[in-house]
């Protein structure tokens, strides 16, 4: 598969790392629960929004990376994931 400068595929891509980030912390933290009481967990004591924005940064790097490339779709792609992520986390932070 080839990789392109594409705003689909920096989407997907912003929207996999954190969420890979967040599946690895859940794997280093050595819980008894399943993913989801993983999270049902941290929501209620009100630490996965916090989590959740350092699993965020992931997609720093890959903004650095593409920008680097001149990849300016995918780096569109990516910020427009992270701004989808920003919104989750000021919904779980502030209304939940």
């Amino acid at each position: 598969m080839k990789l392109a400068n594409n705003l689909p595929g920096g989407l997907l891509l912003g929207l996999i790392l954190p969420a890979l980030a967040l599946f690895v912390c859940y794997l280093f933290l050595k819980t008894d629960q399943d993913f989801r009481g993983f999270l049902a967990e941290y929501q209620r004591v009100r630490l996965l929004s916090p989590l959740l924005s350092l699993s965020a940064l992931l997609n720093l790097g890959a903004f650095y990376f593409f920008l680097q490339k001149n990849w300016y779709k995918t780096v569109q792609g990516v910020i427009s994931a992270t701004l989808l992520y920003a919104i989750l986390i000021i919904y779980l932070k502030f209304v939940l």
